[in-house]
């Protein structure tokens, strides 16, 4: 049974901390669409998992990222958001909240 799943939703971030790995120049990939994460979450779901972290970069670069919450507490998953919280405002601290 799936129990937890790390979505790695974006490389971009907003700090260049030494210690990480997007840091050290590497190349920029393609990010899944918003429909592709929602079909994973959705499938793994449906495998049995409960749980979903919503990793980066800084996940709060993505646009959709609130539309990504929704689907997951839509879908009765519990969420962990990793960000280092430099983009959150008390607005998008409402929006998150609001995506469950």
């Amino acid at each position: 049974m799936l129990n937890e799943l790390d979505l790695h939703v974006t490389n971009r971030c907003t700090t260049r901390c030494r210690y990480c790995c997007f840091s050290s120049n590497r190349k920029e990939r393609p990010e899944m669409s918003t429909e592709e994460y929602r079909r994973v979450m959705r499938e793994a779901a449906a495998l049995g998992c409960r749980h979903v972290h919503f990793t980066g970069g800084e996940p709060l670069l993505r646009e959709d990222i609130t539309e990504l919450l929704r689907e997951a507490s839509g879908l009765g998953l519990e969420m962990r958001l990793q960000t280092n919280g430099m983009l959150l405002t008390e607005e998008k601290a409402g929006e998150l909240r609001e995506a469950g």
